[in-house]
């Protein structure tokens, strides 16, 4: 073999395994307004969420919501998105995902790149872009562009459908899984392929019932007189379909929404809790997050430290990786010379500022010594005047005219004595 290509092979040899550590795979690079992206994303992650994975506009990340989710089977992650109403260059980037890369844990943030173009090209908004299910399924489909013959075939039963679609019209179609294998069923819609996880227990009456939280529990180091807010996420990680759910606390916390109506299994909902701590709050402020099914409750567990110093709070949320990282949701750590004229929130690179770090401002020493000892002189000529002018009050009068006349005799000398009548010389 020749020495260029054993050169070759060891070049590829050590950056494949690099290469080959994540792998974001999209259905396309250039889509239009509104359709559904589909990605496939290959790794060996020790942490991955829905929260993680963010649609974005240039640097930063799109402002609309997005509908999205996610899931993972058999080592691989499934995700999709309904993409915004506009144009312009994106990015689907996967921040704070841990992974393993080349034997060390990493949470680098990872981009792919895809643009949104208006076309003449036909194109489907699919809803959900993802099944996970253990019962009979439907999905929206909607004609993006143009009038489109529509033809389906679900892979886990052979059964084939056909539609016509008007342009921006929306219909539903409904696919059994009664005769479909367990595991993942695609769906072929025209060039679309959408994952169908089907779910299947022995006995019907044996069905999971569980919720996953992410965040898990709700911990840290706080200061007193501020409102703290999460996003938690409540997974289906069960078999049977949960409604009626509701929500309470013993910390005073404001949760919204107060219920959701039905969750199926593989469906997530987000919840925004804010936890408001007066200062009557001393030592800690604990208690438990409660959520409420007609099967049974969950609790998510909250334990704070009440601290003073506003540089050392800390805040932790096992399981949520967003918003912790500074750099990444836009804000710069200062350093110690340097002061926040913004909100200062917690973050993995220390207290993160949310404004503009500024040098301290220097004081000026010069000028305050200059009016501290002008004071003291002011201070010791008024006790001088005090002193003296005490001191001549202190004489009485007599005093002051012996002493005049003491000083005039001083100055003349002494009297001579006349005896005798002055008229004789």
């Amino acid at each position: 073999m020749k020495k260029e290509n054993i050169s070759i092979l060891l070049i590829l040899f050590l950056v494949l395994p690099n290469i080959l550590a994540i792998e974001v795979k999209l259905s396309k690079d250039n889509y239009i307004p509104r359709e559904t992206l589909q990605s496939e994303i290959t790794g060996t992650f020790i942490y991955l969420r829905l929260d993680n994975i963010q649609i974005y506009e240039g640097e930063k990340v799109h402002p609309e919501p997005v509908i999205a989710n996610l899931a993972k089977y058999q080592n691989k992650y499934y995700y999709y998105a309904m993409l915004p109403n506009r144009e312009g260059n994106f990015t689907l980037r996967i921040i704070g995902g841990e992974y393993i890369e080349s034997g060390e844990l990493r949470r680098t943030t990872i981009i792919k790149n895809f643009t949104i173009t208006r076309s003449n090209v036909s194109a489907l908004s699919i809803n959900p872009g993802l099944v996970y299910t253990t019962k009979d399924f439907s999905l929206k489909l909607k004609s993006i562009y143009g009038n489109q013959l529509i033809i389906m075939q679900f892979e886990g039963t052979g059964e084939t459908k056909n539609l016509t679609l008007i342009e921006e019209s929306e219909d539903s179609v409904s696919f059994s899984i009664k005769r479909s294998k367990p595991g993942l069923n695609n769906l072929k819609i025209n060039n679309y392929n959408i994952p169908i996880f089907v779910i299947k227990t022995d006995n019907p009456l044996d069905e999971i019932i569980n919720l996953n939280f992410d965040p898990y529990e709700l911990s840290g180091s706080i200061i007193t007189g501020k409102d703290y807010s999460f996003k938690i996420v409540i997974d289906n990680s069960g078999t049977k379909n949960l409604t009626n759910i509701s929500f309470s606390n013993n910390i005073g916390a404001i949760i919204s929404p107060k219920t959701i109506d039905s969750l199926n299994p593989g469906e997530i909902e987000y919840i925004n809790v804010t936890i408001p701590v007066s200062s009557k709050e001393k030592e800690k402020l604990s208690g438990e997050i409660i959520i409420h099914t007609d099967y049974k409750n969950f609790t998510i567990p909250v334990d704070f430290k009440i601290i003073e110093k506003v540089e050392e709070i800390n805040i932790s949320v096992p399981g949520v990786t967003t918003s912790i990282n500074c750099y990444d949701s836009g804000g710069k750590v200062c350093r110690e010379d340097q002061e926040c004229d913004g909100e200062l929130t917690p973050s993995m690179e220390g207290p993160c500022c949310k404004g503009e770090c500024n040098d301290k401002k220097k004081t000026n020493y010069t000028f305050a010594i200059g009016l501290i000892l002008l004071l003291v002189i002011l201070l010791a000529v008024a006790f001088i005047m005090w002193k003296a002018k005490q001191k001549r009050k202190s004489h009485s009068a007599d005093e002051v005219i012996n002493e005049r006349i003491k000083k005039f005799e001083d100055r003349m000398g002494t009297p001579i004595e006349v005896e005798g009548k002055l008229d004789k010389v």
